[in-house]
């Protein structure tokens, strides 16, 4: 960004283009720029592990985003056992405790897909969610007795 605006100034100060170029150019290259991450987080004591599914999943899917990646896995689970997927759908406990869940967490948010993507996901004693982060802010995850939480 700061080469972006560099080379601009340069641009002005010789004529090439005015303001108004500037700010329609600045403005498209903001609009690029994600407001916020989606971070996966074990909501369940016991600690983070993933099935073995989703591990051989994901090493064939380079998909950098991790809410298409359990979107693009739910998706995939669900067609290949279309009874266990509609068994999700209708139970009562799908995502984890709601008291377990860090300040940030959006499961409630997320689509059928992405929710079954989680619940395949998770291995054993673990109840994977995700929460959403502001892009450009340092965050950690902290964790006590496998829970973990999110904080920036």
């Amino acid at each position: 960004m700061d080469a972006l605006v560099t080379e601009a100034v340069e641009r002005i100060t010789k004529g090439e283009f005015t303001l108004r170029q500037l700010n329609r150019a600045i403005t498209k290259e903001l609009a690029t720029v994600p407001l916020f991450d989606f971070v996966i987080y074990n909501a369940c004591y016991g600690g983070l592990n993933y099935s073995d599914e989703f591990l051989e999943f994901s090493v064939t899917q380079k998909i950098a985003c991790r809410k298409q990646k359990m979107s693009d896995f739910g998706k995939l689970m669900a067609q290949q056992d279309a009874a266990a997927y509609d068994a999700f759908l209708n139970s009562k406990d799908q995502g984890p405790h709601p008291c377990r869940r860090c300040h940030y967490d959006v499961y409630d948010d997320m689509t059928d897909y992405v929710k079954y993507g989680l619940h395949c996901a998770s291995g054993v004693f673990c109840t994977l969610s995700i929460a959403k982060v502001p892009h450009y802010v340092d965050w950690k995850k902290s964790e006590y007795d496998g829970l973990e939480s999110i904080e920036y």
